[in-house]
């Protein structure tokens, strides 16, 4: 078998639409996500989770997806890496044009079974404003191994 591995980046932009708790009343319109878009790739980032409404501040829930057919691991490549560093995310960040966005795990991040969820919070939110629409990025670092096999045939001459 021949094993792989390669430094990555994914990363993730979404643009949100923040309600105030106000309008939310008036109009029943929550926080929606408007548009997304992936960069990278065996690991997907996604937010999996918007509250209703924002007073301030928001908390955001983020996924993480291995879609590849490998692993992801913590550290450079090595032709075996630790058991320890397996199936982690070196480094997660999210960053906000309004605002400030503070994650509860930023390094380390396990996958398990092929998963992982990160909670954030966004603060600084301008709350005199019915909606407010914020540009996040998240950026997951880590380095990403695949294996393959293949059978040879030796063939023989008379």
């Amino acid at each position: 078998y021949a094993r792989a591995c390669y430094s990555y980046e994914s990363r993730y932009l979404a643009t949100i639409t923040s309600t105030s708790k106000n309008e939310f009343v008036i109009s029943n319109e929550g926080i929606r996500q408007e548009s997304s878009q992936q960069i990278g790739a065996p690991i997907s980032i996604e937010i999996s989770a918007l509250p209703t409404y924002a007073e301030g501040e928001v908390v955001i829930g983020f996924k993480l997806i291995n879609k590849g057919s490998g692993f992801p691991a913590k550290g450079s490549c090595t032709p075996s890496p630790s058991f320890d560093n397996v199936n982690k995310i070196e480094s997660f960040s999210v960053s906000s044009d309004v605002g400030s966005v503070s994650c509860d795990q930023t390094s380390d991040v396990y996958l398990s079974n092929n998963e992982a969820y990160i909670r954030c919070k966004l603060s600084g939110i301008p709350t005199d404003a019915p909606k407010v629409q914020v540009t996040l990025q998240a950026i997951a670092k880590y380095t990403y191994y695949t294996t393959t096999s293949t059978t040879l045939s030796v063939m023989g001459g008379s």
